[in-house]
């Protein structure tokens, strides 16, 4: 009573608050096995359900899935209030869902209908479909990709990242983003996420128009070891110092030409290329994969989450996305 008073205090009576303390009451008295009596009412602490679904006082919500259909499950004698699927549905983990849409049972696990999954060693790729058939076929992982767990899910993981940007500007991010853009300034391409505990470094590239078409003019990486920065003539700064090329930074850190491409090279981790037509390539290999942000990408796997703003949004228009990731330090548009 005391904790639920001086949090009503601190909120000043919040009715949010309220129901947050009556909710975990509620949740400590089911825990011992206690009955209690319906406490929510339309306009106290309604609790709103997902389609398919209502509210119980007690509820078991393990007996009625998917799963339980083909096995019986391991449930708790006691019952919680919360979400219970309506008659003719059951849970599929994430929704309620008419039985004929349940999924499959492969090797004692439970798979939702349209869900693919691969084998021990990614040579095959298994979906499960909703007649509750599972069909394999023979796959294999590329030569720059590894069979190994992402995320809990095994899967081929792409081992090295490639970001792309072409005269036009023609964009490519590490997952495999691919737009047109038609916009110049600095932007930030790519950097390590803040919070990371890795050797710091960030990517600007500079567009501007030549003939009406957009070009990348130059690079300014900044490394621990300093700043970087390369132009289209083939130009190259080191921590504001003009240099003949190659360079050895750091025992790490280097830059070099190669037929006419200027390579900065950071150990395994990094390799940037910038040709003399202009086109800019960052790569960079699994240590990096989920920690970089900026417009090339996070390097997950996933194209979903490609297109962030700095905030962590994902943002569908691509134009939205390069305005955000602006670089208005090294800019010469005030934004």
């Amino acid at each position: 009573f005391n904790h639920c008073l001086h949090d009503m205090c601190a909120a000043n009576g919040a009715g949010e608050t309220l129901c947050q303390s009556l909710q975990a009451y509620a949740a400590a008295c089911q825990t011992t096995g206690a009955k209690i009596r319906a406490w929510r009412t339309a306009s106290v602490c309604p609790l709103a359900c997902p389609a398919n679904s209502h509210y119980e006082l007690c509820t078991r919500s393990c007996d009625f899935t998917c799963a339980s259909l083909f096995a019986p499950a391991q449930c708790t004698g006691k019952c919680f209030e919360g979400c219970w699927c309506d008659p003719e549905y059951v849970s599929d983990g994430e929704a309620c869902v008419s039985m004929d849409r349940c999924g499959c049972v492969h090797n004692g696990r439970y798979i939702k209908a349209r869900e693919s999954f691969f084998s021990s060693n990614c040579s095959e790729k298994c979906t499960c479909h909703a007649s509750g058939e599972v069909i394999c076929e023979e796959t294999h992982c590329t030569e720059e990709e590894k069979c190994m767990l992402r995320n809990g899910v095994r899967r081929c993981v792409q081992q090295v990242g490639r970001c792309t940007l072409a005269p036009g500007i023609w964009f490519t991010s590490f997952d495999g983003v691919t737009r047109e853009v038609l916009l110049e300034g600095a932007y930030d391409v790519s950097s390590l996420c803040e919070g990371v505990d890795l050797p710091w470094f960030r990517m600007v590239v500079s567009v501007f128009r030549e003939g009406g078409l957009a070009v990348p003019d130059g690079i300014s990486i900044f490394f621990n070891e300093g700043l970087i920065h390369v132009n289209k003539k083939k130009e190259i700064w080191v921590r504001g110092h003009q240099k003949q090329l190659p360079v050895k930074v750091s025992n790490t850190l280097s830059v070099s030409e190669s037929q006419g491409t200027i390579m900065i090279v950071q150990g395994s981790r990094i390799k940037i290329l910038f040709s003399l037509s202009g086109e800019v390539t960052v790569i960079v290999n699994e240590s990096l994969a989920n920690k970089l942000c900026a417009l090339c990408g996070n390097f997950n796997g996933d194209i979903s989450d490609e297109l962030r703003l700095p905030n962590g949004q994902v943002k569908g228009n691509i134009t939205d996305v390069f305005e955000a990731w602006r670089a208005r330090d090294l800019s010469r548009r005030d934004v």
